[in-house]
């Protein structure tokens, strides 16, 4: 089980991380300067230090061989939107009529979400820095609207011609009236105006680790 937290306590967690936080983001910023200017002379500052500050062991050699290649690293890893495939449980007909439908709504959403290109800009993030970040989740917005007049009279002859049939099936006299139904409807009503997955870029240097959580890497 999870424990909760006092408000006092995630505040505390919150401006440790960030205290901590300079270290890392000071190594991206030179690591960044490095794939720049392409050279590891070049890529330090006094803000920020210098790689050898991060990394004692890397030679200049090594870092120069390496940077030429980064781009292709990154083109190689996210080039097109991939391929997305289902893999049915069971056989059948009715399964594979279902991993179709499947693959079809992901790579619906897929497209919908640009998830390519957030992931063209955390891959770009996780071969240059070592870390890249992509949010996912799901949007839920509503807004609440006014039914009008005659919208609720539609609404209340609906309902009372439910109970008309349901008392005729039932074998017994119907109930209510239009007025007592038009009562019970609501004058607004919510509206679901989207409802569907997203996938956002995170830039690295809006991660904070908690020191109460496992290392970034």
């Amino acid at each position: 089980s999870v424990e909760s937290f006092e408000l006092h306590q995630a505040q505390e967690l919150v401006r440790d991380a960030v205290s901590r936080a300079d270290q890392r983001h000071r190594r991206y910023r030179v690591l960044e300067g490095l794939y720049r200017s392409g050279s590891l002379r070049q890529a330090k500052s006094n803000e920020t230090g210098t790689l050898g500050d991060f990394y004692p062991e890397l030679d200049e050699h090594v870092a120069n061989l390496v940077l030429p290649h980064m781009n292709i690293i990154q083109e190689s890893v996210i080039a097109r939107d991939p391929k997305l495939i289902c893999e049915p449980v069971g056989g059948g007909e009715l399964a594979e009529y279902n991993r179709e439908t499947s693959e079809g709504v992901l790579s619906y959403f897929w497209k919908r979400a640009s998830a390519t290109d957030h992931l063209r800009d955390a891959t770009a993030d996780a071969v240059r820095l070592g870390s890249g970040f992509v949010k996912i989740g799901w949007t839920h917005l509503e807004k609440e609207q006014d039914l009008d007049d005659d919208e609720r009279t539609r609404r209340a002859q609906q309902m009372m011609q439910d109970e008309i049939d349901a008392a005729n099936r039932e074998g017994r006299f119907p109930s209510g009236s239009i007025e007592l139904m038009k009562k019970s409807v609501p004058h607004t009503e919510r509206l679901v105006v989207r409802s569907e997955p997203f996938v956002e870029y995170v830039s690295p240097y809006d991660i904070f680790v908690p020191i109460n959580t496992r290392r970034l890497e």
